[in-house]
């Protein structure tokens, strides 16, 4: 680290990461990928600090750097309507209840299983391409999904624990993806999120 340059290498650049005192710093280096937090975004706005990214001759500035998604591939459409539930990991309570759902005719009858970090940019896709489409996804890092879905594709997302939370966001902004905490939900839960996008989603 240069004198004035805070260097993160870290995959999430959060406000915790930041030195108490920004006072001295003339610029934040991250990673050519790494995600910021909005939180972070604001505060070095205020304080005049420009981001760089490593490899980058230019300042980012308040926006985040998008990488091309033609490796990784495009999720076909879902059988059915315009909900897709997915799962960190094949978690059995989300798969029943993805299977329940699919028999009231709700969302498509599988739960798609790939890791939030190799099928982001197949999911931002196949979300960006109809606005009328929703996600439900399951798994240990709602965060880092939601702030994905909202950084790099201007999607709105929430991060939830509950069935209350999730009925408070989707009543209040309309979240297209819901980021649910996982492991830790019950069938009935998992049951009622799927049903909430369903119905309060506009599904």
């Amino acid at each position: 680290m240069s004198a004035g340059c805070f260097h993160h290498r870290g995959r999430l650049l959060a406000a915790g990461h930041l030195p108490k005192r920004l006072a001295g710093i003339d610029r934040v280096l991250v990673d050519p990928n790494a995600l910021i937090s909005p939180l972070v975004l604001e505060m070095l706005a205020s304080a005049g600090i420009p981001l760089v990214r490593e490899g980058q001759d230019g300042v980012v500035g308040n926006t985040l750097a998008v990488r091309g998604a033609s490796s990784i591939g495009h999720l076909p459409d879902p059988p059915k309507g315009h909900l897709l539930v997915a799962a960190e990991v094949a978690y059995e309570v989300v798969e029943r209840a993805t299977s329940e759902a699919a028999r009231g005719g709700k969302c498509p009858g599988r739960a798609e299983i790939k890791s939030w970090d190799n099928g982001s940019a197949g999911w931002g896709d196949w979300l960006s391409a109809d606005q009328s489409r929703r996600l439900v996804h399951f798994g240990p890092n709602p965060e880092l999904v939601a702030s994905v879905c909202m950084l790099r594709w201007a999607i709105s997302a929430a991060s939830v624990q509950s069935v209350s939370q999730a009925s408070r966001a989707l009543a209040g902004f309309g979240p297209r993806l819901l980021a649910v905490e996982m492991p830790g939900r019950t069938l009935f839960e998992a049951r009622h999120l799927i049903g909430l996008m369903t119905t309060q989603g506009g599904v």
